[in-house]
């Protein structure tokens, strides 16, 4: 979602399997988003409606959603980290990352919420609503996702800078992934308030992402029978986990999700894919706040109508939102910059 992917040199041929990885993650989030409802974890809105198989469905997307995105954003950091010192990197995300979470925060969640009375926000007062729910991240939806990841980026570029003179590269990679698994058992076991917490939970999934860059070539050329391996033990631990709810089996089927999909031969073009994933940063900005419009209305309508409306038409909508902001003079609210 973070646009790392724009390399400087436009000689280099650009890579659709990583565009494909991107769109499906997008994809993945605007589904996740548009059943939630009929979730049985979820209970900000209520619906009498049940759908065993959408409840479920959610589930499987919440095991491989996040920890793919975060992986991606870490996969392109590693050629932000070749590039580019601390201080242009801390400059840049302000930019992409701060900026729109600012801006969409404010501008865009924030009204939505406040036009549908939005029942997190009964019986709060205006100041406590903008500061601690949104900017301090205690209610503001889906925007958690962009001060944590500014966070794991200035973590990650830190550690780096001096790991990198005392054990080398190669070597930090794995040492910030094992980071990475004890921070993310840490928050399993112990509540961790807000960003800290996000922060600790996906760590992780953004230190695979850079092993995996590194070891992309081998990655993509396991043999047939070792992919397949891998995504029966997924299958296997995914179902564990559904019906267990045990915490090994979802972090060892999250690792294993992103390592089949970026082990996937994906590499072909797809008009229609390639637009998705150019926008999936607009589209995931857009999409969220136009779901509480359907479970604030059409809560108990049928399912069909509901993720219809969710999926498809405010998926659509948010898609054509996100093209016309990137061409607008206010694309820089999108943390684009000419």
């Amino acid at each position: 979602m973070t646009g790392e992917n724009k390399m400087s040199n436009k000689k280099q041929k650009r890579d659709h399997r990583l565009d494909n990885i991107r769109a499906i993650a997008i994809i993945l989030i605007v589904l996740g988003h548009s059943i939630i409802i009929y979730s049985s974890s979820w209970n900000l809105y209520q619906t009498s409606v049940s759908v065993p198989l959408l409840d479920v469905l959610k589930d499987i997307i919440n095991v491989m959603q996040l920890p793919i995105f975060f992986a991606l954003s870490g996969y392109f950091f590693t050629y932000t980290l070749k590039k580019k010192n601390i201080a242009t990197i801390i400059r840049d995300k302000i930019k992409r990352l701060l900026i729109p979470f600012l801006a969409f925060g404010l501008l865009w969640l924030f009204p939505v919420r406040m036009l549908l009375d939005y029942p997190g926000y009964e019986n709060v007062g205006l100041v406590n609503i903008i500061i601690n729910k949104i900017l301090f991240g205690s209610d503001n939806g889906h925007l958690w996702y962009l001060p944590t990841l500014f966070l794991i980026f200035i973590v990650y570029a830190f550690l780096m800078f001096f790991e990198r003179k005392c054990i080398g590269e190669q070597a930090a990679y794995y040492c910030n992934f094992f980071a990475g698994i004890c921070l993310y058992f840490l928050q399993m076991n112990f509540t961790i308030p807000s960003y800290a917490g996000f922060f600790c939970r996906h760590f992780i999934w953004f230190s695979l992402g850079l092993i995996i860059c590194n070891c992309n070539a081998h990655l993509v050329s396991l043999k047939g029978y070792v992919k397949f391996a891998f995504i029966i033990t997924d299958v296997f631990c995914i179902a564990f986990y559904i019906f267990s709810r045990n915490n090994l089996a979802l972090f060892i089927s999250s690792i294993l999700s992103v390592v089949i999909i970026f082990s996937l031969r994906l590499n072909f073009k797809n008009r229609l894919i390639d637009l998705i994933s150019d926008n999936s940063y607009g589209l995931y900005l857009f999409h969220s706040p136009l779901i509480y419009i359907t479970y604030t209305y059409f809560a108990e309508s049928s399912p069909v109508f509901v993720v219809f409306m969710n999926f498809f038409l405010f998926g659509g909508l948010s898609l054509l939102f996100a093209c016309l902001l990137r061409k607008s003079r206010f694309a820089f609210l999108m943390g684009e910059f000419s």
